[in-house]
Formats: C-alpha cells, structure tokens, sequence
C-alpha cells in the first residue's frame, strides 16, 4: 500500500511538473501572438499612413494635371490668336505693298 501511495505521489509530482512546462509553453506562445499582434497593428497603422498619403498625392497630381491642361488650352487659344494676328499682318503688308 506504501508502494502504491510512493508510485501515486511520483505520478501526481510527474504530472504537475509537465503541467508546469506546459503552463510556461502556453504562456510564452500567448507572448510571441502578443507581441504579433502589436506588429501587425503596428504594421496597420502605417499602411493606413502610406494609404493617405498616396491619397493625397494623387489628389494634388490630378490637381497639377488638370492646371497643366487648363494651361495648355490657354496656350492654344493664345497661338490660335497670334497667328490670326500674323495672318492680317501679312494680308496688311500685302495690300501696302501692291498699292505702292
């Protein structure tokens, strides 16, 4: 009966030991997705940063494309003008030159 009493209490020490080292196991893989966790908010927090500011690059982008198209029209119809100019320049001087 002592026999059995000694087997039982090594055992119960036995399972209590690799309770304890699964206890700690557990605990250290609650630590590692702990600190993942923090990571990968981390990480979320600057993706949500880079997202707004590609946002707000292609905002002002597409603002200096459309400046540059409106410029560009404006220099076309500036063009446009100058050439109606230089046509009636030349029809002037034309005209003076064949009534001289």
């Amino acid at each position: 009966m002592r026999e059995q009493l000694q087997e039982g209490a090594g055992k119960l020490t036995d399972a209590e030991a690799k309770l304890e080292e699964a206890r700690k196991s557990l605990y250290a893989r609650e630590a590692h997705a702990t600190g993942i966790e923090k990571e990968l908010g981390r990480q979320r927090d600057s993706l949500k940063k880079l997202k707004e500011w590609a946002e707000q690059r292609e905002a002002k982008l597409e603002e200096r494309s459309r400046v540059l198209e409106e410029r560009s029209r404006e220099v076309e119809v500036a063009k446009a003008a100058l050439d109606t100019r230089v046509q009636e320049a030349v029809r002037e001087a034309v005209r003076k030159h064949q009534e001289d």
